[in-house]
């Protein structure tokens, strides 16, 4: 039965790892956008506040 379980939930983990990693790079470059966005904004933020 636990043997069961386990190969089902990693059936369901390939699955899942599948059908995000076509967006991986994507996903990736969403990361180092958003990242960079909220750094300047922030590094914006403190320089207007403790100007």
């Amino acid at each position: 039965m636990n043997n069961f379980i386990f190969n089902k939930m990693y059936f369901l983990f390939l699955i899942f790892y599948l059908k995000f990693y076509s967006l991986d790079l994507r996903r990736i470059f969403l990361c180092k956008i958003l990242s960079k966005i909220i750094i300047e904004s922030y590094t914006l933020f403190m320089y207007f506040c403790f100007k």
